[in-house]
């Protein structure tokens, strides 16, 4: 399994396979929502500043800090890096509906920061070279907006169109297009656990402690930020954690191609993925105590 790791065209494959999948979980997404509903979301500017300083500066200053006070390996502090700075995922979108956000306001804020993405990335790429002595740290605005658009804005924009337009042939298509993404995505963990587990076990104390700090002060930020509801402050807390992995990827093969992330990325997804599982479960835990406890005093 370590040499198809390496294996340029099992990638390749590899990435179709999660480009697609990507593509129809913001279809099928996207497919549910009204225009009407993303026009609510657009009319309240304020929040979506909001999003963006927590997203787009707040986030990567934070993991900056991090990866800086606790001298976190360039490998992994490079990929945490990278992650700050590519906000604008469709996980956020999955993770949103699974733990019952606001799927008109993140749909808007994913399409937001893929917007803003060509101007924020070299920024901080540039920075960050500078502070951390990464060399050769850069994308091109355009090569990273190619990138992304046609996994996140094209399908959210179909989605929704096509829903008013063909809402029975819609409802049939994102029937089987929630099917094969499933299907796509277990394969791809089927793939990939094994790798990414193995290379887990290789992080040190400090490796854990700074992904899980920066994770739980992200989450934080994020659902802080000024929602007005719960499933608000949830849908901007997944946002402000969630990156984007194509333009993660990009970034890393254009800037270091000779040097290999998979493995560690994948090992930094686990450990962020089991961060937001723990917190959302102490989350669900506390609401249920604060509402017992309510009807009780009734």
């Amino acid at each position: 399994m370590s040499e198809l790791m390496h294996n340029g065209n099992f990638i390749r494959a590899i990435g179709l396979l999660a480009h697609s999948a990507f593509f129809c979980i913001v279809f099928v997404i996207a497919s549910q929502i009204s225009p009407a509903a993303l026009l609510r979301e657009l009319r309240r500017p304020k929040l979506l500043i909001r999003t963006f300083v927590i997203t787009s500066l707040v986030v990567p200053l934070l993991t900056a800090g991090i990866v800086k006070v606790l001298h976190v390996p360039m490998l992994l502090g490079g990929v945490m890096l990278l992650g700050a700075v590519t906000p604008g995922s469709p996980f956020a979108l999955m993770g949103t509906k699974s733990k019952k956000g606001s799927l008109p306001l993140a749909s808007v804020i994913m399409g937001f920061l893929i917007v803003i993405m060509p101007v924020m990335v070299p920024g901080w790429l540039w920075i960050f070279s500078h502070w951390f002595g990464l060399h050769h740290l850069e994308i091109s605005p355009f090569r990273i907006f190619g990138t992304v658009v046609n996994l996140t804005l094209t399908p959210l924009v179909i989605g929704v169109v096509l829903n008013v337009l063909l809402p029975r042939v819609t409802d049939g298509l994102r029937r089987v297009l929630a099917l094969y993404s499933k299907v796509a995505i277990l394969i791809i963990l089927v793939l990939f656990i094994v790798p990414g587990v193995k290379t887990l076990i290789t992080f040190s104390l400090v490796d854990w402690v700074a992904i899980v700090v920066v994770m739980t002060l992200a989450l934080i930020a994020g659902y802080y930020s000024g929602g007005s509801t719960r499933p608000e402050r949830i849908s901007i807390a997944l946002a402000s954690t969630e990156c984007n992995l194509t333009a993660l990827m990009v970034i890393a093969r254009v800037s270091y191609p000779q040097i290999h992330i998979l493995d560690v990325l994948l090992a930094y997804v686990l450990v962020s993925w089991l961060t937001a599982m723990v917190w959302y479960v102490l989350f669900r835990r506390q609401l249920s105590r604060s509402a017992s406890d309510a009807f009780a005093e009734r």
